[in-house]
């Protein structure tokens, strides 16, 4: 009875805040148009409003600073794991034909040095298989590594004949640095359907070469990941002014005697 109690006191004190009215009537009518369920979305958006103002005060924001590289670290450990799991491409053809596509299955060693690339016969490839066709490019030798304008327009107009939906492909380019017998450098070329797969290789590679700018899917991930924590940070925090700032204790004048207390 008394959660029952408690909501009808809610909805007289929002219908009385939001409604202008002349009589009891009146009030009974806007009192069925806030039926519970109603109430419970009138609550949900004064929560994420709350919220939100607790997002954007200037202790939250600091915190969120502080926050920030942790998030980029748990994102790009993320990413690299994902590269050691490996993931087959397609390779570039020129013809349209899906019946003569090529692919080639690459993976990042465990100790981060190393890219093996192994041909397959198809987009299911089984590790262990003896093939001959396997190439080891070392990270160290590699200069850059881009999402090509050109070789996406190339390889988006290469459509999935077997299926009524066609998917468009992006392209990976990956630029060796120049060697005695290739004085401009070896040009590695892939693509694939998955745009993730894709964003999380550029992004993987980029930075064991050392570029350390985040690509627009990895930065949403990372304010996505931000807010989360933030928000779980902020359950139990009730501050009535949103740019109060905690009490924080003074430093003990004897810091020995302080901890041998613990």
């Amino acid at each position: 009875m008394e959660k029952v109690a408690s909501v009808v006191l809610e909805q007289l004190r929002y219908v009385l805040k939001t409604r202008e009215m002349q009589d009891v009537e009146e009030l009974a009518s806007h009192l069925e148009t806030f039926s519970y369920k109603a109430m419970q979305e009138v609550w949900r958006e004064e929560q994420l409003g709350k919220e939100n103002d607790q997002l954007h005060s200037q202790a939250v924001i600091q915190l969120k600073t502080k926050l920030r590289p942790k998030m980029e670290e748990i994102v790009r450990i993320n990413h690299l794991n994902y590269l050691k799991q490996g993931a087959v491409f397609r390779k570039p053809m020129k013809s349209k034909s899906l019946a003569k596509a090529a692919f080639w299955h690459w993976k990042l060693d465990a100790s981060e040095k190393m890219l093996t690339i192994t041909g397959c016969d198809g987009e299911n490839f089984v590790e262990g298989g003896l093939r001959d066709d396997i190439r080891q490019v070392w990270i160290k030798d590699i200069a850059e590594v881009t999402s090509n304008d050109e070789i996406d327009r190339k390889a988006s107009s290469s459509r999935f004949t077997s299926s009524p939906a066609t998917m468009m492909l992006r392209g990976i380019r990956i630029q060796l640095k120049p060697t005695n017998e290739l004085k401009e450098g070896e040009v590695l070329m892939t693509v694939t359907c998955d745009e993730m797969q894709a964003a999380i290789w550029l992004e993987g590679l980029s930075y064991l070469i050392g570029n350390t700018g985040s690509r627009s899917e990895t930065t949403a991930m990372i304010e996505r990941m931000l807010k989360m924590e933030l928000r779980v940070r902020l359950l139990n925090v009730k501050l009535t002014n949103l740019e109060e700032k905690p009490e924080i204790p003074l430093i003990p004048e004897d810091i020995g005697k302080f901890i041998s207390n613990f």
